[in-house]
């Protein structure tokens, strides 16, 4: 496993074919992680992370708004306590926004999503996905697949799209709509 240390600056880093630990620290960084199954973690800052091909996981960050990109196989992205946008890219990953107004992007696989407190957006992508808003009015959109969104607390918006889904809104004022094949939809405990 090889280890890189950014600065306190705004630092462009590019990991190796390997596996890699790279730290960004302060600034706004653009970080590359390439091949190998690396750990990207941003740090304070707007930071940029690409996670390349290989199992990756990706910290966005403490105070930021980060923007953490993956391509393919199996990752795990962590949005920071900013307003972060995270992309899926390929296979089954895990997105998880934190605090702050997120927009999450599954892209292709089977993916989980979870945008936690915040004002959070999230668009499912290609395959059967797991949408959960947490705090916040949140608004998802399963898209293609068959998905499974759940508002929780807030006024959220529920949008599974094409294929058979099935729609919780939880707590608060929320809006369920969806293409042809609904499953259920459930609204303050009564199906609609």
């Amino acid at each position: 496993v090889n280890v890189i240390y950014g600065t306190e600056g705004n630092d462009k880093i590019t990991g190796t074919p390997s596996n890699d630990i790279i730290f960004g620290y302060g600034g706004n960084d653009r970080i590359a992680g390439m091949g190998g199954n690396d750990c990207l973690i941003g740090g304070p800052g707007n930071d940029q992370l690409f996670g390349g091909d290989g199992s990756d996981i990706l910290w966005g960050g403490e105070v930021d708004n980060s923007t953490l990109y993956d391509s393919r196989d199996r990752d795990k992205l962590y949005g920071g306590d900013g307003h972060d946008e995270l992309h899926g890219g390929g296979d089954k990953d895990r997105l998880d926004g934190n605090d702050g107004n997120d927009t999450l992007y599954g892209d292709d696989g089977d993916d989980t999503m979870v945008g936690h407190d915040g004002d959070d957006t999230m668009y499912g992508g290609a395959g059967r996905d797991n949408m959960r808003g947490d705090d916040g009015n949140d608004r998802m959109y399963g898209e293609a697949g068959d998905d499974r969104l759940y508002g929780r607390q807030g006024d959220d918006i529920l949008d599974g799209g094409a294929d058979t889904d099935q729609l919780d809104g939880s707590a608060g004022m929320d809006t369920c709509t969806t293409g042809e094949k609904l499953k259920s939809c459930e609204l303050d405990g009564e199906n609609a």
